[in-house]
């Protein structure tokens, strides 16, 4: 389940983890990179909701009350019967990678600014960090995070993708289109390379150059 990820306190027992979300955005990446690495197929991806009035698109994977970036362009309602041709694959392709981004790799990598504040604080409070368990527990968090987080391969396909969805968010403004398109969509383009910048600077240079087509 999706609704509720974004807690700061996620309750468990009623939404997917990080890690399998993680995992999920790495798998939904690979099925993206065809068209990704194809500006003729990324011309394909709608610019439009008609994938949300899709009958069971992603199966809740976006809640009826998710922040729209435009303000009164709710999520629109899942017509009854599928519309005629129905939505391409690489359009639901597309907007599910950028939900899964969002519940999975962003939400990691704001677990991690958390865990390193509370770090940082432990460090300054306990008389001896080396040997306060809750210290190393939440250091061993840290460090096993960063290990699927700052993943070359990961973080490459990541940057291509992210390549992909600027230039469709800049075609959709630069049309003047509105429609429900997620706020996070356009938040995400701009908060996780500010994240990979400031924690894995190298790693972000190295992979970069997508980024820039």
């Amino acid at each position: 389940a999706s609704r509720g990820s974004t807690a700061t306190r996620a309750d468990m027992g009623q939404v997917s983890s990080t890690a399998f979300l993680v995992n999920l955005s790495s798998l939904l990446l690979n099925l993206s990179m065809p068209f990704v690495s194809d500006p003729s197929k990324a011309a394909l991806i709608r610019r439009d909701d008609q994938v949300f009035k899709s009958p069971g698109f992603g199966h809740g994977a976006f809640p009826a009350d998710t922040t729209p970036l435009y303000p009164g362009f709710d999520m629109p309602t899942a017509d009854l019967v599928p519309s005629k041709g129905g939505v391409n694959f690489i359009t639901q392709c597309f907007f599910l990678t950028m939900r899964a981004m969002h519940l999975g790799m962003r939400q990691q990598f704001e677990k991690h600014d958390h865990v390193e504040r509370q770090i940082a604080m432990l460090h300054r409070r306990s008389p001896d960090p080396a040997r306060d368990p809750h210290f190393l527990g939440l250091l061993g968090f840290k460090l096993a995070s960063e290990v699927s987080s700052f993943d070359p391969p990961l973080v490459a396909k990541w940057c291509s993708f992210m390549g992909t969805s600027a230039s469709w968010i800049q075609q959709i403004l630069g049309e003047g289109q509105r429609f429900h398109v997620p706020e996070h969509f356009l938040d995400d383009v701009v908060s996780i390379p500010i994240f990979l910048q400031r924690l894995a600077p190298t790693l972000l240079m190295d992979v970069m150059e997508p980024l820039t087509r």
